[in-house]
């Protein structure tokens, strides 16, 4: 789960229309852009509700090793975030795609009707299947971390490796530690926070802005360049979730996999920033209940270790799926 620094955008459009307009491109079957000897495929895939969009990162060195999907968080933020990840392409294929109802996907009827987890499970069944992935490595963060953990559940075959990267892995849990967090802001924000939710009036400016500091604290801790292609789908985020990252309202309130992921036989890596909402005491206990678990919690940052503390996260990632190519 995560809102990141689109909230500015966010507030203002929640204020509108609980909205935020979604990027859309014209229809692309296949593009190269050769940039620092990475070539850069993009297009769009068939999925149940619309077509998704996709890229894929890879040289002509690393193109016949085995590919990392990475499927992003939310629900309702766009992959731009992710594309950091993409330096790994000089090692392996590095696929990105925007979930429908995200960034440049395309939904035939976008209505709350597809806003679903199994249809999301089956949306990235098809991404899959169109790259033909056999021994793949397959990634997941936030929210992703759902999906891809339910997805792997449910269909193991050809997944070489897991990463769990600060998962949403049981609504319940990541409830419990939100409000524990709250308790460690001001308590000037809390009672703020308190009054909105309990008066139905969470889409105003002193409840969003009290919102900021939570995130400023378990989001992101440092001042990262704003992306001007990231963009949000407010309407996604409060189906499935709700108003705010620590009040849980939509349709994935009783999502659970914490009891089902010792049914996982494939290497797992975790990854948690030290003030991660997904806390590090909740990650640890979820590592403890996979056969080939490997937890790695970073000390800088918080739900965007990735982006907090890049060269360190690659780096590990990067020893994480080599370590295990042959798996």
């Amino acid at each position: 789960m995560q809102i990141f620094e689109l909230w500015s955008t966010i507030k203002k459009s929640i204020m509108r229309h609980h909205v935020v307009p979604i990027l859309t491109i014209s229809l692309i079957h296949f593009t190269l852009f050769p940039m620092n000897n990475i070539i850069h495929e993009q297009g769009f895939v068939p999925v149940p509700g619309g077509q998704v969009w996709f890229q894929k990162s890879y040289t002509k060195e690393s193109e016949h090793k085995a590919p990392l999907l990475i499927v992003h968080g939310g629900p309702g933020v766009s992959h731009h975030y992710l594309s950091n990840l993409t330096a790994l392409a000089t090692e392996r294929p590095i696929i990105l795609y925007d979930q429908l109802g995200s960034g440049a996907s395309k939904p035939t009827n976008p209505d709350n009707s597809s806003w679903v987890l199994p249809r999301f499970v089956e949306e990235l069944g098809a991404v899959i299947a169109h790259h033909k992935l056999q021994g793949f490595h397959l990634m997941g963060h936030s929210w992703g971390g759902a999906l891809v953990g339910t997805y792997a559940l449910q269909c193991p075959q050809g997944i070489k490796t897991l990463t769990l990267a600060s998962p949403l892995l049981s609504t319940k849990r990541f409830a419990e530690d939100a409000k524990e967090l709250l308790k460690t802001l001001p308590a000037e924000v809390q009672a703020i926070i308190e009054h909105h939710e309990k008066a139905g009036t969470t889409d105003s400016k002193e409840y969003l802005d009290a919102a900021q500091v939570f995130y400023d604290h378990f989001l992101c801790r440092t001042k990262l360049p704003k992306d001007p292609n990231q963009t949000f789908n407010f309407d996604v985020y409060l189906t499935m979730w709700g108003p705010s990252e620590f009040t849980v309202t939509g349709n994935l309130l009783d999502f659970d996999i914490l009891a089902k992921l010792h049914e996982l036989e494939m290497p797992v890596l975790i990854t948690a920033g030290r003030f991660d909402e997904v806390r590090p005491e909740t990650m640890e206990y979820a590592s403890s209940r996979i056969k080939k678990a490997t937890l790695a919690i970073f000390e800088k940052s918080a739900h965007r270790s990735h982006e907090e503390e890049q060269e360190l996260y690659v780096q590990t990632l990067k020893d994480f799926l080599n370590n295990h190519e042959k798996s």
